[in-house]
């Protein structure tokens, strides 16, 4: 995969993101199943791995705290902390995926039925970054906990392992994943037919077990309808982390600590 600097990647993506999602011809096909069974055979998944995932939670809680404190700025302004709050934590801690795991064989079948078609390509967006976050987290923790041995992380370790499995091109790929998403929501926000079919669906939606996709998807269009530059304020945040990356990347001294 080939890595762009930050500034470029942006520009780039936000080329790509300027068609109307309403265009189904011109969306992928969702790819919901495939997805939801790629994320369930990850290894935290598996009933006999209760070690693993617990060492696996251990990474995703250093992990948080880095966002964290990387965009205390954005996470604690008063206008734009929920924007920051969907593009930095809801899109890795509100969907709950492993409650779609019972309806895996009719997902597709029911969520083209329930969901307008824009809304079909957010939900396959919205799972992709999940997939592709426990396929790097799976990675990233093999690789501290078995490979070196680490019993408690720290920065240094954790860049070693983030840099051994190829983090950085999965990170920029994941990134380009959460801005894509993001203008996608934002340009069914206002959609008065994408809305009022949307909301038709919530309660077949619910009864069909899809309770936590719809709520994701709920949050990301009151987000992005409640304030005006949120698109904005998540085109910088996502900027901030490009800069990570090129700086992990380039092997610069204590990248982490940059400060949004």
């Amino acid at each position: 995969m080939t890595l762009f600097p930050a500034k470029q990647l942006l520009k780039r993506q936000l080329q790509l993101c300027v068609s109307e999602a309403t265009d189904a011809c011109a969306a992928p096909a969702p790819n919901l199943a495939q997805l939801l069974s790629d994320y369930l055979q990850c290894r935290q998944f598996q009933p006999n791995e209760a070690v693993f995932a617990a060492q696996v939670s251990c990474l995703q809680a250093w992990q948080a705290q880095r966002v964290r404190r990387t965009h205390q700025a954005s996470l604690h302004h008063p206008l734009h902390q929920r924007a920051a709050e969907f593009v930095l934590l809801d899109a890795y801690e509100r969907l709950d995926i492993l409650s779609l795991a019972p309806q895996l064989a009719r997902i597709v079948r029911y969520a083209e039925r329930l969901f307008p078609q824009p809304l079909l390509r957010i939900a396959d967006l919205a799972l992709a970054i999940n997939v592709l976050t426990a396929q790097m987290d799976q990675a990233i923790a093999e690789a501290l906990f078995e490979e070196m041995g680490v019993m408690e992380i720290d920065e240094a370790d954790y860049i070693q392992a983030f840099l051994s499995v190829g983090g950085v091109a999965c990170r920029q790929q994941q990134l380009t994943l959460i801005l894509e998403l993001v203008q996608a929501l934002a340009r069914q926000a206002d959609n008065k037919m994408v809305l009022v079919a949307f909301k038709l669906a919530k309660a077949p939606a619910y009864s069909a077990g899809f309770r936590s996709l719809y709520a994701f998807m709920a949050t990301g269009l009151e987000v992005l309808r409640g304030l005006p530059d949120a698109v904005n304020v998540v085109e910088q945040i996502v900027e901030v982390e490009l800069a990570l990356n090129d700086a992990l990347a380039s092997g610069k001294a204590n990248p982490l600590l940059l400060q949004a």
